[in-house]
C-alpha cells in the first residue's frame, strides 16, 4: 500500500484504487476489490484531512465508471447537483451492471438519509 505523504499521492492512489475496485467488482475478485477498498478509505480519509475533498470534482468525467461513482458518493456531501448527475447518469445505464445497480442504491440510501460516507 502507497505511503500517503501529500494530497497528490492520496489523489492518484484514490482514482486507481477506484478503478481497480470497479474491475475488480466486475468480474468477482473480492480480495481485489476488499484491498482496492481499503486504499479508497486511506486515501479519503487523508483528502478529508487536508480539507481538499472538492479535488475530486475533476474525477467525475473520469472514464473509469468506477472512479466517477466514488468520486460521485464521496461529493455527496458536498451537496446535490453534479454528484447527482453523475449517479443518476450511471444508474440509469443498465449496460454497467453491478455499476448501475450501485449508484441507484447510493442515490437511494442517500435520499433516505441512510448513506455513511466513510474515511
Amino acid at each position: 500500500m502507497k505511503e500517503v505523504k501529500n494530497i497528490d499521492v492520496a489523489l492518484d492512489l484514490f482514482e486507481a484504487s477506484a478503478n481497480k475496485h470497479a474491475v475488480a467488482t466486475e468480474i468477482g475478485d473480492y480480495r481485489s476489490a476488499n484491498k482496492a477498498y481499503a486504499d479508497i478509505i486511506k486515501s479519503l480519509s487523508y483528502i478529508r484531512s487536508q480539507s481538499e475533498i472538492a479535488k475530486l470534482r475533476s474525477r467525475l468525467s473520469s472514464e473509469s465508471v468506477g472512479v466517477r461513482l466514488w468520486s460521485a458518493t464521496c461529493l455527496l456531501l458536498e451537496g446535490e447537483g453534479e454528484p447527482v448527475k453523475v449517479l443518476e447518469s450511471i444508474a440509469s445505464n443498465e449496460k454497467l451492471g453491478i455499476h448501475s445497480l450501485t449508484a441507484r442504491v447510493t442515490l437511494d440510501e442517500w435520499k433516505k438519509g441512510n448513506l455513511k460516507i466513510l474515511g
